[in-house]
């Protein structure tokens, strides 16, 4: 591998300025913001190390790489990018309220270790590969608060409609006894009606017979004269 490589250069810084964040953020001394910006230097120097991956890929013969260079260089951008990515995670959360002591809990397993840059390459991705898990567990503990915090949701929701739907059953139930109470005064009002009909039906027929027979004693009486 030629001097003029400039990846292990750049990688060194990128390890150097990664453990500048992690005392800062094992301490709590440095200002929040200050780590934040450092780990922004860290990933426009990871996007540089990308790129200098991507084309070397087209010409290894540059600087006398071989597969196996260009597959370890990836796997170590990789793994700084998610340890990275925790970390900054780490920080942000730091900065809000905790929604509860096990999401708290869960943030602060998270990068529990510094990462040393004395130790040697195989140890280094020893320990980003350890960041990287704890980055994937930590997000699997949030996105479990987050279906807890769905189902509770839903488990209020249900019990508002089942409220409401007692509710419901229970106007039904009074709908069904005013109309039974109206439909009794309705029978009885026509039963009277009936009744009154029926009467007026008698009455009338009654003046008829009355009146024929008036009517024939007349006729009798003047045939008689």
């Amino acid at each position: 591998m030629s001097r003029q490589d400039p990846f292990p250069l750049v990688r060194d810084e990128v390890q150097t300025l990664f453990q500048s964040c992690q005392n800062e953020l094992d301490s709590r001394t440095a200002p929040q913001g200050r780590t934040l910006s450092t780990l922004d230097e860290v990933d426009m120097l990871l996007n540089d190390l990308d790129a200098a991956v991507n084309a070397s890929k087209s010409d290894t013969s540059r600087y006398g790489l071989t597969s196996q260079d260009i597959v370890e260089r990836e796997r170590f951008v990789t793994m700084m990018r998610e340890a990275s990515k925790g970390m900054r995670l780490k920080l942000m959360s730091d900065m809000r309220p905790s929604s509860s002591s096990a999401a708290s809990r869960g943030s602060s397993s998270t990068i529990a270790r510094p990462f040393d840059t004395s130790k040697s390459k195989d140890a280094q991705e020893i320990q980003l590969q350890e960041l990287a898990q704890q980055e994937i567990i930590r997000e699997q503990d949030e996105h479990l608060e987050t279906v807890i915090g769905t189902v509770g949701n839903l488990k209020h929701v249900a019990l508002n409609m089942g409220t409401e739907l007692t509710d419901q059953a229970r106007l039904l139930d009074e709908m069904d006894d005013h109309v039974e109470f109206t439909q009794g005064r309705l029978r009885t009002a026509m039963s009277k009606v009936n009744k009154i009909l029926r009467s007026d039906s008698e009455t009338r027929s009654t003046i008829i017979i009355i009146i024929l027979t008036v009517i024939v004693l007349i006729l009798l009486l003047t045939l008689i004269l």
